[in-house]
């Protein structure tokens, strides 16, 4: 038997999943999500096919940049491929958090943004510091590795390479992190972009939210999508190809002469 503890409003009790018997017509469920899924994402397409290029294209960068690491020799230090590992954790959240927009769940699609604004610092601190990077990957430790110590080890870094700029990327930083605390809890802004399934496959977005808010959230969307892709430069330059780094280096202007045009630099 495959016992699984479930708990109500009466107490505890087990059910076998392995013989489980629904109570509700699941597959109308399904059909009704799918409608809602194939709606949203056909609107989505069309209204923010722009941001949609943009994103798809850091992210193809990205991509390309995992796979010259993962040869063989190109990646020589502990370092270096906990960095890796950082960027790919990110990787998989811009994915996990588009796929979100893209059907419909924006507020799914927000959860996903504080632990992806940190993570290109957490990537900086591990290429910079073989010590946070040991830190970080130690499954034995017993606190969290918390992202101030990476912010320091960085703004200490770029502060030792150009005096001043330490202090001017952490302001920036500190920005962007109160401009997250709205949507990483929950709050009403994030409630209001949450899709309310309606009758026969039908949804509805309180207020009429879903145009202005979708376009806002894909243009952030890509402008992460190109931070992780800078990181990836930054903390890989000298793994690199020469290749990557020029289409890399006409992907950044690209990127940020598009964003400028819709309002984000």
């Amino acid at each position: 038997m495959n016992l699984l503890a479930l708990r109500g409003t009466e107490g505890e009790r087990e059910v076998d999943v392995d013989t489980y018997s629904p109570v509700s017509d699941i597959a109308k469920w399904r059909e009704r999500q799918s409608a809602i899924s194939k709606a949203c994402s056909d609107l989505f397409d069309h209204y923010v096919s722009g941001e949609c290029a943009i994103f798809q294209d850091c992210m193809s960068m990205t991509s390309d940049a995992f796979e010259e690491l993962l040869m063989p020799g190109v990646m020589s230090t502990p370092s270096q491929r906990v960095a890796h590992r950082i960027a790919c954790h990110a990787y998989q959240l811009l994915l996990s958090a588009w796929d979100d927009l893209r059907m419909g769940r924006l507020a799914a699609s927000c959860d996903h943004w504080r632990s992806i604004v940190e993570a290109p610092d957490y990537i900086l601190a591990a290429a910079f510091n073989p010590d946070f990077a040991h830190a970080w990957a130690d499954l034995g430790r017993k606190t969290t590795v918390k992202v101030e110590n990476a912010r320091r080890i960085v703004r200490d870094e770029m502060e030792r390479r150009k005096a001043g700029e330490g202090a001017r990327w952490a302001r920036r930083r500190g920005d962007a992190d109160r401009k997250l605390q709205r949507f990483s809890h929950v709050t009403v802004e994030v409630a209001l972009l949450t899709f309310l399934p309606g009758p026969e496959g039908a949804f509805a977005v309180p207020e009429g939210a879903y145009r202005p808010e979708v376009k806002r959230t894909a243009r952030y969307m890509a402008v992460l999508a190109g931070e992780v892709m800078a990181t990836v430069s930054v903390a890989f330059y000298h793994s690199l190809s020469a290749d990557w780094k020029a289409r890399f280096v006409e992907a950044f202007y690209k990127r940020r002469s598009a964003l400028s045009a819709r309002g984000l630099g």
